[in-house]
């Protein structure tokens, strides 16, 4: 089961503060950041309650909203200057940056390039993958060659058929040294995916924190 996506509803209030806002750049645009990623928590875990009867189409919102968040999140961090976020530490920053990785890699793969996408040869895509369809189910045969069947998450891409996927990237590859002789099968989790977005979300909550306890005259240059 696929826990929701914890919102902003106990924020401390660090993100409240202006005087830490680069001079450039206004708190209320700040704001309209913080606006577009709530909304987009609250769209996420609405299509929890019917996650089990999603479609084709949702599959490509889900991986959109999921990188509405990290563009989202990113753009926030934009806001505030080095010397504000220099002590700054998330303690699962590591993780985050995987499972940036495997979003962007999904997303190009699914949204941006499904015809050719060579940019994450770590999760199999290296430009020699087409991708046909998304599938819910890989018990009708396939139209050429053999039933090949792999994969993906933080870690990369993987043989085999992972039983918790929830949907299927229907591929296309002529790569005979990959051994995929045409059609194969990648499988992908719903919960790989709203991990990323409930990282983020946590990254933003912990960030809210350590504003919190900043003091202006401790942090700031004199005269700024």
């Amino acid at each position: 089961m696929i826990s929701k996506i914890q919102g902003f509803n106990h924020l401390k209030g660090g993100l409240n503060k202006r005087w830490p806002i680069k001079k450039d750049i206004s708190y209320a645009y700040q704001c309209d950041v913080m606006q577009k990623i709530g909304y987009t928590i609250n769209d996420l875990n609405n299509l929890l309650d019917n996650i089990d009867k999603t479609s084709r189409k949702d599959v490509v919102y889900i991986v959109m909203l999921a990188s509405w968040i990290q563009e989202a999140v990113k753009s926030l961090f934009a806001c505030y200057p080095k010397e504000i976020c220099k002590n700054f530490v998330y303690a699962d920053e590591d993780l985050l940056n995987e499972g940036r990785q495997y979003l962007e890699a999904i997303r190009s793969f699914i949204c941006a390039h499904p015809l050719k996408t060579n940019r994450h040869p770590e999760y199999g895509f290296d430009g020699t993958e087409i991708c046909v369809d998304i599938r819910f189910e890989t018990k009708m045969p396939l139209m050429f060659g053999i039933d090949k069947h792999r994969y993906i998450d933080f870690d990369g891409i993987h043989d085999g058929k992972n039983d918790k996927s929830d949907f299927y990237l229907y591929c296309y590859s002529k790569e005979s040294k990959k051994k995929l002789e045409f059609a194969n099968y990648i499988g992908c989790s719903y919960s790989d995916i709203y991990k990323v977005a409930d990282l983020y979300i946590k990254k933003v909550i912990c960030f809210d924190s350590y504003l919190n306890k900043l003091k202006r005259k401790e942090t700031l240059k004199p005269n700024e």
